[in-house]
């Protein structure tokens, strides 16, 4: 019946939008359940749910942080950069250490010493004596468990200064030429040149050796190791 719905006050409730199913009307009111409509004094009245423009109910307002809680862009910057520099630290402890050894052993022709070097071509300067120092491979015997003087290796000393005299004359040709297409001078390489072996007190020549054994008589390459400098 008119009249008979539950009259709301803003001591109550806050106005909200609401509709009634009877006669349609809407109203921004006081509402509660049992509230009459203001128009035709119906019961029937019931709130309108917003929809915002993504078809969704409206939502709260987000409200901003505190001053004092904002976050920095550079503190998290600063902090991204110390997690990546410390898992680098954590990632490269984790492998195993490589260490690449380049040097070579050499052996003086004139006083017989040995001694760890840098790789090149040869001769070089003997470190005790001065004198003319030859490459010197050192094979390790691993059935009998030891270290030996296997091969010498120097250059042929005629086919080694006529190379190294076109070598500068193409260096130089390079060097004062204009055109950007011409090939540079090539790498040293023992094609080049002849190169020649020996085996401990052995003959020079430029074949390699067929066979290199141990002093002991292993002779199987499969038990013979290349020894570099320690």
């Amino acid at each position: 019946m008119p009249g008979e719905g539950v009259a709301m006050t803003a001591e109550h409730t806050g106005g909200i939008d609401v509709k009634c199913n009877k006669c349609g009307a809407t109203s921004t009111m006081a509402w509660q359940p049992g509230a009459a409509c203001p128009e035709c004094a119906s019961t029937e009245v019931e709130p309108v749910t917003k929809i915002d423009v993504g078809g969704g109910p409206a939502m709260p307002p987000v409200q901003a942080a505190p001053q004092g809680q904002r976050q920095n862009p550079l503190v998290a910057v600063i902090l991204v950069t110390v997690i990546v520099v410390a898992l680098g630290f954590f990632i490269k402890n984790l492998l195993p250490e490589k260490t690449v050894r380049h040097d070579v052993f050499w052996l003086c022709e004139d006083c017989a010493a040995e001694f760890p070097g840098k790789p090149a071509v040869g001769p070089v300067e003997c470190v005790a004596c001065a004198g003319q120092a030859v490459r010197l491979l050192k094979y390790e015997c691993l059935e009998h468990d030891h270290v030996f003087n296997a091969l010498l290796i120097k250059p042929e000393a005629e086919s080694y200064a006529k190379y190294l005299k076109k070598m500068e004359e193409l260096t130089a040709a390079d060097a004062h030429s204009d055109d950007a297409r011409r090939p540079m001078a090539p790498m040293m390489g023992p094609d080049m040149y002849t190169t020649l072996y020996s085996l401990p007190d052995g003959e020079w020549s430029e074949g390699y050796p067929k066979e290199i054994c141990c002093p002991q008589g292993n002779c199987d390459k499969k038990k013979l190791r290349y020894f570099r400098p320690q």
